[in-house]
C-alpha cells in the first residue's frame, strides 16, 4: 500500500504543465459573467479567488498576480472584514472594480447605524473610485438610501458603466441631486428601485439599459425628457405606480434603438406613456398592466400608434411577447393573437384556470387580421404563424404546488398547430420541484412530440417580470433543441429539461 501510494504521489500533475496564461483564463471563467453584462453578483463570486489561492503554492502565486480575479467585491457592511477588503483592493491593482454592497438576514431596521456602516464602507472604496466600473447597492433601509446618495454626490467615478440601487420604498420621498457630481453621461446601465432623483437634470447619452421601479412623483414631462436624452437605449423597464401631473402634452419621443420593453403601470395611465413614445425597432414587449380590465392595453397594441397612423399596429413588429391574461377580460388573447404575425416566443401567466384554458385554446384559432396581410404574413391560416416557443406559467393559478397544468389542452394545441404546418417546438411550464427528476405521466406525450419540454427557472418571480427573463426566453428560442449547446444553455439559465422515463430493465423471465 505504501509503495503504491508513493508511486501515485510521484506522478506528474498535468494541470501544472499548463501555461500560466491558460491557467489564468481558467481561473477567470466563473468571473466572466460578472465582468461582462450579467447584473448579478453573489457570495460564490467572492469566495472563488480565496479558494483558488489555497490549492497549492503555484496556483496561489498565479492567483495573486491575476488582478482581475480580485476585482469582484461582494460585501455586507455589517459583516465585512476590513483586512480582507483591503487585500482584495490591493491584489486587484488597477483592474476595474465591480462592487456589490448589500444587507440581508435580520430585519434591517434593527441596524441603527446601518447608514453609517454603508458610508464607512464607501469611504474605504472612495480612493479607488477612478476604477469603479459597476456599483450595486441594495438595502430596504430608507435612511441608508438618503445617506448613500448624498455621499455619492461628491464622488467622481469616470469609469463607471453600471449603477444599480435596489430598495423597497413605498412612499414618496425627498428628491436628491444626481450622484457623481451629475456626471452620468458615461453610464451604460442604470437601475433605480425606489430612488428619487432630480429627473429633470438627468442626461444619459450613452445609456443602453434603463430600469425605473417606483419613482414616485415623476411627471410625464420629466419622463419624456429623460427618455429623449437616451437615444441609444436598447432595454427599458418602467414599473411605475403613478404619473404625476400628466398634463395635456402631445409631444412624442422617438426611441430609435429600443428593442426590449418591460412595461408595468396602472391600466388607467398606460395610454399616457405609450402614446408619447414611438418605438420603431421594438421587438420584445412584456406588458403587465395593473388593474382588472386590460382592454385599454389591447387597443394600444392592435391599433396603429398615433405617431404612425398609416403603419401596422405595434404588435406586428414583435418577435417576443409576455402577457398576464385575466379571465375578467373577455376576448383579450382572442383579439390580440390575430395581430402577432412575427412572434416566435410567447410568455403567458394567466390569473386563473379559465384564463389559462382560453389562452391555450386561442392558439389554435384561424387568423383574421384586421389589416391587409403582407408577404411576411402569407402561409398557414392559424394565429401566431411563427410561434415556436411557449412559456406557460399556470402555477400562478394555485397557491401551492403546480397542480393545474392543462395537459389535454396543450396536447390538442400541439396537434392542431402541427397539422396546420406551424408546429410548436419548445414548451416550458412553471417549475415544480417534484417534477425535476420525475416528470408526471401526463407529460410523456408532450415530451415525445416536442423538440424541447421542461420547466422555467424556479427562481423566477413571475409577478415581477425582470428584463432578464424575456432575454433568456429569446436565447432559449434561438438555440437549436437537442444539441449539447442547448442543454448547457438551459442548465446555465436555470431551465429544467424533462427527460424520457427510463424503462425498467427486463427480467430474465421476460427475455426468454
Amino acid at each position: 500500500m505504501m509503495k503504491d501510494s508513493s508511486s501515485m504521489s510521484s506522478q506528474p500533475c498535468y494541470m501544472s504543465r499548463l501555461p500560466v496564461e491558460l491557467l489564468c483564463k481558467i481561473f477567470l471563467l466563473p468571473h466572466a459573467e460578472y465582468h461582462n453584462e450579467c447584473p448579478i453578483i453573489d457570495y460564490c463570486s467572492q469566495r472563488h479567488p480565496i479558494c483558488i489561492s489555497h490549492v497549492c503554492r503555484q496556483w496561489r502565486a498565479i492567483a495573486l498576480h491575476t488582478s482581475a480575479l480580485w476585482a469582484i467585491l461582494h460585501v455586507n457592511p455589517v459583516t465585512v472584514r476590513s483586512d480582507r477588503l483591503c487585500a482584495f483592493l490591493e491584489r486587484s491593482a488597477s483592474y476595474p472594480l465591480t462592487i456589490s454592497i448589500y444587507t440581508h438576514g435580520p430585519q434591517q431596521s434593527n441596524f441603527i447605524f446601518l447608514g453609517e456602516l454603508y458610508l464607512y464602507l464607501l469611504s474605504k472604496l472612495q480612493p479607488h473610485a477612478s476604477r469603479w466600473r459597476a456599483l450595486h447597492i441594495a438595502s430596504r433601509n430608507d435612511d441608508m438610501h438618503n445617506q448613500v446618495l448624498e455621499f455619492l454626490r461628491n464622488i467622481t467615478a469616470p469609469a463607471l458603466r453600471r449603477f444599480r440601487v435596489r430598495g423597497d420604498i413605498t412612499v414618496e420621498g425627498h428628491r436628491f441631486p444626481l450622484p457623481f457630481h451629475g456626471e452620468m453621461t458615461q453610464l451604460e446601465d442604470l437601475y433605480l428601485d425606489g430612488v428619487q432623483l432630480s429627473w429633470s437634470h438627468c442626461r444619459l447619452q450613452n445609456l443602453r439599459s434603463l430600469t425605473l421601479i417606483g419613482c414616485f412623483g415623476i411627471t410625464l414631462a420629466e419622463l419624456l425628457v429623460l427618455l429623449s436624452s437616451c437615444p441609444g437605449l436598447v432595454n427599458l423597464t418602467l414599473d411605475l405606480f403613478s404619473i404625476v401631473d400628466p398634463g395635456d402634452t402631445t409631444h412624442v419621443v422617438t426611441m430609435p434603438a429600443l428593442e426590449r420593453f418591460v412595461f408595468h403601470i396602472s391600466i388607467r395611465l398606460i395610454h399616457l406613456v405609450w402614446n408619447r413614445i414611438s418605438l420603431p425597432r421594438l421587438r420584445s414587449l412584456t406588458l403587465y398592466p395593473r388593474g382588472r380590465d386590460h382592454r385599454p392595453a389591447l387597443k394600444l397594441l392592435t391599433l396603429p400608434h398615433p405617431a404612425t397612423p398609416t403603419s401596422p399596429p405595434p404588435s406586428w413588429s414583435l418577435t417576443s411577447l409576455g402577457l398576464w391574461p385575466r379571465s375578467e377580460v373577455s376576448g383579450f388573447t382572442g383579439t390580440l393573437f390575430h395581430e402577432l404575425p412575427h412572434v416566435r416566443v410567447l410568455f403567458l401567466c394567466p390569473n386563473d384556470r379559465m384564463a389559462s384554458s382560453i389562452s391555450i385554446y386561442d392558439l389554435t384559432m384561424h387568423s383574421k387580421s384586421a389589416y391587409s396581410p403582407s408577404a411576411a404574413h402569407d402561409g398557414p391560416a392559424l394565429v401566431l404563424p411563427r410561434l415556436t416557443t411557449l412559456m406557460l406559467a399556470e402555477g400562478r393559478c394555485s397557491d401551492g404546488s403546480v397542480k393545474c397544468v392543462s395537459w389535454d389542452l396543450l396536447r390538442d394545441a400541439v396537434i392542431r398547430r402541427r397539422v396546420a404546418g406551424v408546429p410548436l417546438r419548445k414548451l416550458f411550464i412553471e417549475h415544480e420541484q417534484a417534477w425535476a427528476h420525475d416528470p408526471p405521466e401526463e407529460a410523456s406525450w408532450l415530451l415525445e412530440n416536442l423538440d424541447a419540454f421542461g420547466m422555467m427557472p424556479k427562481f423566477w418571480q413571475l409577478q415581477i417580470m425582470n428584463m432578464e427573463y424575456p432575454e433568456d426566453c429569446c436565447v432559449i428560442e434561438a438555440e437549436q433543441a437537442g444539441t449539447w449547446a442547448f442543454e448547457r444553455l438551459c442548465e446555465r439559465l436555470g431551465f429544467t429539461l424533462f427527460k424520457p422515463r427510463r424503462q425498467p430493465a427486463a427480467t430474465s423471465g421476460e427475455v426468454e
